[in-house]
Parts: structure tokens; sequence; C-alpha cells
């Protein structure tokens, strides 16, 4: 049974089934994997869950006032169209694909739709995506052990902030060195040969070879790469 150790968008895309990464990350979660997580990786989780909550919801809100000046008869491509016009920071064209996807099958629309129709059902929709949210969320909770990390490691901290390229890698590591340290602590506790280190992080995947190096991270693994 291979040992698995998340970072916080690994559970996140699991989450949100409007999340590119939420396939991938949900064939994660059905592997027969021991899966860790830490108290850094949960907090980091919450932080990013309750944002992304809001950010859906205020797009949803953006949708439904730019269908209210357009009233036409809607495809899918057309509503794509429309909601990309709206320049969302948080939304690439093909996350805004997924939305829309989602949008027309669990409404169960006809191929082309008044866009009063879509108007009527974006505050059902809003509803579900947060509920559905939620009770992945709870999955996360149950599926995923906690470890707590025991020591420090102040050298292997300054190896890592000053092995890039004679560079100081705490501008790429930032904020997940902790989580680097306690996905490290957990291998060297509990003598966990092969721990494999998920993640989407591609400044953190950058560094792949600097952590494996040293830590007893095993393997620091892109979503996308890892044989599940």
């Amino acid at each position: 049974m291979a040992t698995l150790f998340f970072d916080n968008n690994i559970p996140i895309g699991y989450c949100f089934i409007q999340d590119p990464q939420h396939k991938k990350a949900k064939t994660a979660f059905n592997s027969k994997s021991l899966i860790y997580w830490s108290k850094n990786v949960k907090y980091e989780f919450k932080k990013v869950f309750n944002n992304k909550i809001l950010i859906l919801e205020d797009f949803i809100y953006s949708i439904k006032s730019k269908l209210n000046d357009i009233k036409e008869i809607l495809d899918k491509n057309r509503l794509i169209d429309i909601i990309f016009s709206l320049k969302n920071q948080y939304f690439t064209q093909k996350s805004i694909k997924i939305i829309v996807n989602d949008i027309w099958n669990s409404a169960n629309f006809n191929e082309k739709i008044l866009s009063s129709e879509i108007i009527g059902y974006l505050e059902d929709y809003k509803r579900s995506f947060k509920k559905i949210a939620i009770k992945f969320k709870s999955d996360c909770y149950k599926q995923i052990n906690m470890h707590e990390r025991t020591k420090l490691y102040p050298k292997i901290e300054t190896l890592l902030k000053n092995c890039v390229d004679g560079e100081d890698s705490l501008k790429k590591l930032g904020n997940d060195m902790n989580i680097i340290l306690d996905a490290h602590d957990l291998s060297y506790n509990s003598n966990i040969f092969k721990l494999a280190f998920i993640t989407d992080d591609i400044p953190l995947f950058h560094c792949k070879n600097l952590i494996e190096t040293h830590t007893k991270i095993y393997d620091v693994c892109n979503l996308h790469e890892y044989e599940f």
C-alpha cells in the first residue's frame, strides 16, 4: 500500500467538482493508499475552501447580472463565451466549460434555453455546489490521517532555503516550507521508505530535486503524473 502526503490543493480539487483537478483528485482519494496531511495543510485547506466558496458565489452572482442584460436564447457555447467575457481572474476557459456543463447537466436543459431560465436555476445551482463541496470536505476529514510534527529541523530548513541554483529558495517554497517539514517528519519518524508528496503546486514541484535530496520525502509528485 502506497503512503501519500497531500498538499492542500489536492483536497481542494476533490471538494469542488468545478475544479479542473477534481477528476484526478477524486482518483487519488479513491485509491487504496494511506493518506496523510498535517495541521499546516489542514489550516491552508480550510482557508482556501472558505475563500473558494465565496468566490464561486460571487461568480454566480456576476453571471446572473450579465444574463439579465442579455435576454436571449442560449446554447452551451454561447453561455461559455458570455461568462468568459466577464474576465474573472479565478476562472480559466477550461474551468468555465466545466461549470457550464455542470449547470446544463444538473438542470437537464435542452440544447438551447432562454437566458431567463438559466437565471432562475442559478440560485439552486449555487446551493447545490455548496452542499456537495461541504459533503466532500467531510469526506476529507474522514479519509485523511493527521500527522503532527514533533521536531523543528532547522538544518533541513536552512538547506531548503539556500540550495536552489545558489538562490534563496524560500522565495519558491514560501509558506510550503512547514508543510515540507511536516511530510519529512512523517517519513522520518514512521520509517516510511517511499513517502510520496502529492501536489499541484508548480513552484513547489520545481523544487522536487532539492526536497528529495535534503528530506526523507521519497518522491515529490505532480497530481497528474502520479499513478494511483
